[in-house]
């Protein structure tokens, strides 16, 4: 067999060492407006409930139909007439004290794509106080978490022994780094909330107020930057998002709306 000439044996090397997709897990989240219609999410979204919990958020696809308002044609006699655009597809979650997620792995690089694009709707932000009661503080009328792959040797020990205290309690240990995204009715946008559990968690408020109420608002945040502010670190691999409705603690009726997911490069519109 002729040996590989040098170019194609470099370019070959290259390519083995450049790192992989895990299995299982995709170079982006599985859009929503691709359906099924009616189904609770796409391929690729795992559904997560809280154990021993029979009521929780209700997670379905629905198109997001638009009233809007069609005038006679030019010439014509007739009054105007409101039809409905049966719009895209989009997630829609619905909780009346109650809480669920709805979790997708994906292989992404903060360097490359780290412009996080969404956009959400709902129909009531909740107003917590700050800081929140500590039953209180995973709840948000829309959440968008982003999880890493963030590596032992860059915590500090405090973390480390954190990290080994949780093995201990729970036979598992959770995400090693997570940003947060909420839309909070009280808290300033851009504001950080910090996780009483634990350093391994911080919370954005990406949208605030109730202005913007049953209305679609289109956030779009630079994970890299977030990160780097959050964690004093360089933004590592992110293995995964979740979307979540949670009132679980204060009790309210809130449906929510989501719509695609996105990693996009700087620049890119």
């Amino acid at each position: 067999m002729t040996p590989p000439r040098p170019r194609l044996a470099v370019a070959l090397c290259l390519l083995a060492a450049a790192p992989a997709a895990p299995a299982q897990q995709s170079l982006r989240p599985t859009p929503f407006s691709g359906g099924p219609l009616a189904g609770t999410a796409p391929p690729g979204w795992v559904l997560e409930r809280p154990a021993g919990s029979e009521h929780a958020t209700f997670f379905d696809l629905v198109l997001d139909g638009a009233m809007h308002t069609v005038e006679p044609a030019a010439g014509k006699r007739g009054r105007p007439r409101v039809v409905a655009d049966p719009g895209t597809i989009v997630l829609r979650g619905r909780a009346d004290g109650a809480t669920a997620t709805l979790r997708h792995g994906l292989f992404a690089d903060p360097r490359q794509t780290p412009i996080l694009r969404w956009r959400w709707r709902t129909t009531h932000a909740l107003d917590l106080p700050d800081p929140p009661p500590r039953r209180a503080v995973d709840d948000a009328a829309a959440k968008l978490c982003v999880f890493f792959a963030r590596k032992e040797e860059t915590m500090t020990l405090k973390e480390r022994g954190l990290r080994k205290f949780e093995l201990a309690r729970n036979g598992r240990n959770g995400p090693t780094a997570t940003l947060c995204y909420v839309w909070d009715g009280s808290a300033p946008a851009d504001s950080v909330r910090e996780d009483l559990s634990g350093p391994f968690l911080k919370t954005y408020v990406a949208t605030a107020g109730h202005a913007d109420e049953h209305r679609w608002v289109s956030p779009q945040r630079d994970i890299a930057v977030d990160y780097q502010r959050a964690f004093g670190e360089p933004a590592p691999r992110v293995t995964g998002v979740s979307v979540t409705v949670d009132t679980d603690a204060t009790g309210e009726n809130v449906t929510t709306w989501f719509g695609d997911i996105r990693f996009d490069p700087r620049g890119m519109r």
